[in-house]
């Protein structure tokens, strides 16, 4: 609290001022005190800075300034892209099995071919025929065979019991090779080798007509 006269700092329970002996009024020493502790605790407000508003002009050239350079990256991609050597399509490479079937279609067209060939006495066409079917399915021993009879017609007997040995080897019971490379022997003299191919077509098939009347020519002649 302060006095009221001359304004010096007083104890609260003071009834006069140590410094001008004026008697101290306690309601408005009160008073003076309040106002004091209201002065010291006021903060003033603190005064608000307004930021200047960025002017419309600058904001559309920042627009038209990056749509420029959007637009030359773009015209610099087509340009490149254009000039740049195009790279072939993979072609989708055939599978396996599609492979091995088209393979298989186009042996039997060769080998149809070789029939009517054979079958017009065409007999060098028709091995040329079963030629080509062979290389696309060595596995076919009806082809062999049917080779192995045009060569028998031109006179080449041992190429022809080569492609019947193959064909047997291929399909061990096939019967047709067997008696065709056993005549074959039989012109050779190979007795033999005749006797052990009508055997085994005997085998395969005992009710043959053909391999009995082959079976009973060679037991007249003592094989």
């Amino acid at each position: 609290m302060f006095c009221s006269k001359c304004g010096e700092k007083l104890d609260e329970n003071s009834k006069f001022c140590i410094k001008c002996g004026a008697a101290v009024n306690t309601a408005q020493g009160i008073v003076n005190q309040a106002m004091v502790n209201m002065r010291a605790s006021y903060q003033e407000p603190p005064k608000t800075v307004e930021l200047p508003k960025k002017k419309n002009t600058e904001r559309n050239v920042i627009i038209a300034v990056v749509g420029a350079v959007l637009f030359l990256v773009v015209v610099l991609i087509v340009v490149v892209s254009s000039n740049s050597p195009k790279q072939p399509s993979p072609q989708p490479q055939p599978q396996p099995q599609q492979q091995s079937q088209q393979q298989n279609a186009d042996s039997d067209a060769f080998f149809l071919s070789g029939k009517a060939a054979f079958e017009n006495g065409e007999y060098n066409r028709a091995i040329n025929d079963y030629t080509e079917g062979i290389r696309l399915n060595p596995n076919d021993a009806e082809a062999y065979a049917y080779r192995g009879t045009a060569y028998s017609y031109i006179g080449d007997s041992d190429s022809a019991i080569d492609d019947f040995t193959q064909a047997i080897r291929l399909q061990p019971g096939y019967t047709f090779a067997y008696v065709y490379r056993s005549t074959l022997y039989r012109s050779k003299n190979n007795f033999k080798q005749a006797r052990a191919d009508i055997n085994r077509a005997l085998q395969f098939d005992p009710n043959n007509e053909y391999v009995k009347k082959l079976d009973s020519e060679l037991r007249e002649m003592g094989y």
